[in-house]
């Protein structure tokens, strides 16, 4: 398909990248490791556990030479289980860690991680969108058609282009039923734009743009931005917020191609 062929170009192919044996999901597209951020979160819980070591000899220093007359004990008590927190918690998401990894593949992918592999055909994803809960250490949201909901993490290293060249595979499955779904007239949601059989709706400002009017939608580094025919914005979100946007692209460039 001209449309998959076009989003997978000029994405390097790793053939390193191995699929187990009872995986059939074709020739390798690319891998991610585990980024620089688990070997910080690393360092991190060594230097808080060599803190709190240090404030605790402090400490110990004035209850044994009371000539030293040390100030607010429970302050460094305080700050010695502060420190050991944060060094407990740095080494447990750097173990949470560990084997990060995603094999990527013409019709899936394998994702590694903390002890578990798991292998995700394309055509099994229904939804690739950024993790809602911003105090998590997830960065995307993969949700399945059986229900079950796969995350991407801070730990792969290029995250974002992970997460990018997720949904670039992805269209090419998800596109063909998203046509149809707006063939038969129903409303094709993605996050705030929703593909209406009359034109594109923005479901912020509850506002339509008729497809007479539509001239494009163009996804930058930062924001998807629909634009009319003469070329003038409609209005523009978040890259991050909008689902599936490449499935959106597709959708409508099929829409406009059809017209008269």
């Amino acid at each position: 398909m001209l449309f998959a062929a076009q989003f997978v170009e000029g994405f390097a192919i790793e053939t390193h990248s191995v699929a187990p044996d009872n995986v059939q999901f074709g020739a390798p597209v690319g891998q991610y490791r585990a980024g620089v951020l688990r070997v910080v979160t690393l360092l991190t819980g060594i230097l808080s556990l060599a803190a709190s070591l240090f404030l605790g000899w402090i400490i110990l220093q004035g209850i044994t030479k009371p000539e030293l007359h040390q100030k607010n004990p429970q302050a460094g008590v305080v700050g010695i289980v502060g420190l050991f927190g944060a060094a407990i918690y740095c080494f447990w998401q750097w173990y949470a860690w560990r084997g990060t990894r995603a094999d990527l593949f013409e019709r899936g992918m394998i994702l590694s991680g903390g002890g578990k592999t798991r292998a995700i055909a394309w055509n099994e994803i229904a939804l690739v969108a950024p993790a809602a809960n911003q105090y998590s250490n997830n960065v995307y949201r993969i949700e399945l058609f059986n229900g079950e909901t796969v995350f991407i993490s801070w730990a792969f290293g290029r995250v974002f282009h992970l997460g990018d060249t997720i949904q670039r595979m992805l269209a090419a499955t998800i596109l063909p039923r998203a046509i149809s779904a707006w063939q038969g007239g129903a409303a094709v949601p993605f996050g705030p734009i929703h593909v209406l059989p009359a034109g594109l709706l923005d479901n912020i400002r509850h506002q339509t743009l008729p497809w007479n009017d539509v001239g494009a939608v163009k996804l930058g580094a930062i924001y998807a931005t629909i634009t009319r025919k003469e070329g003038t914005r409609w209005a523009a979100f978040s890259k991050y917020g909008v689902p599936n946007a490449y499935v959106l692209i597709g959708l409508v460039e099929h829409i406009l191609a059809a017209k008269p």
